[in-house]
């Protein structure tokens, strides 16, 4: 299978603003919505890190911060959220990462 870039019309990556991951310092500039569909993260909204597999939480300007203890509980409640991060930890390489996960 071929890695899909954020620009490619066919890909459900979308273009964010270029930050820093809050946990392993990776460079990231695009999100990949796991439902498969083509969506604009919002504030609040958890993603992984690409790299580490760290739970972030997007900010108002696309970038990520750290999630706060109450939105880690939420995280932690999420079957979704829970079985993508398990999926990294048993796949990092695969998945883009090193299988450190925060």
């Amino acid at each position: 299978m071929r890695k899909r870039r954020v620009d490619d019309p066919t890909s459900n990556a979308v273009r964010l603003p270029t930050c820093g991951c809050p946990y392993c310092g990776a460079t990231l500039s695009g999100a990949t919505e796991v439902t498969g569909k083509r969506v604009q993260p919002k504030a609040g909204d958890f993603t992984l890190c690409a790299y580490c597999g760290a739970l972030c939480v997007f900010k108002e300007n696309g970038t990520v911060r750290r999630p706060v203890r109450s939105e880690q509980r939420e995280a932690d409640r999420d079957p979704l959220l829970v079985r993508a991060r398990q999926a990294f930890a048993r796949h990092p390489l695969e998945l883009g990462g090193k299988g450190r996960l925060h």
